[in-house]
């Protein structure tokens, strides 16, 4: 009980910072949170680096779902995150889309939840679920969460024990595969005109 508590206090003070750089663990000192599309190097309990999760697309709202089997409450709306996790271990490496989250600007934390899709979508891409993913193979699919509406969703997180929080994620940059506009870019059009 008191391990619980003390991680809830930690993880309260680490996403209260808000923050572009954490504290963590995983490289021994500061580390920037990456972009959507950036590879997460999950390092195991012996040190090495076990798996690579990456935010590959985030969809706000999203809004493919079957209403008849369950829409989002009144004031909320559907969040899409699809994470690509790769086992680069000898091992089985397990993951579980319950332990993966969103937090909003002002440090709320919301939880997966599952959703009813067309079955054309749902056989083109299963909803990730919990497995182990064997040595050297790579899975992906969709997470998806309730989020209350006119929120800043700002990061995604990974939660895999309760002594454990991993950045996967930082919402408010561009994404790694958008590229940012110069100055050159933005007069480009002008001069053209």
């Amino acid at each position: 009980m008191h391990r619980a508590i003390a991680l809830a206090a930690t993880l309260l003070l680490l996403l209260a910072a808000g923050s572009r750089f954490a504290a963590t663990a995983q490289d021994g000192g500061t580390a920037a949170i990456p972009a959507v599309g950036e590879a997460v190097p999950f390092i195991g309990g012996d040190g090495t680096e076990v798996a690579r999760l990456t935010v590959t697309e985030v969809v706000d709202p999203f809004e493919d779902y079957d209403a008849s089997f369950g829409a989002p409450e009144r004031g909320q709306h559907f969040v899409m995150v699809r994470l690509e996790v790769e086992n680069i271990s000898s091992r089985p490496f397990p993951i579980d889309p319950s332990a993966v989250r969103l937090q909003d600007a002002d440090g709320f934390l919301y939880s997966y939840t599952f959703i009813t899709r067309p079955s054309e979508a749902t056989e083109a891409e299963p909803d990730l679920a919990f497995q182990e993913i064997p040595a050297g193979d790579t899975v992906s699919g969709p997470i998806f969460f309730p989020v209350l509406n006119d929120v800043e969703l700002v990061r995604v997180l990974f939660t895999p024990d309760s002594d454990r929080l991993v950045f996967l994620a930082d919402l408010t940059l561009p994404t790694a595969a958008t590229p940012v506009p110069t100055d050159e870019d933005e007069a480009t059009p002008a001069a053209a005109a």
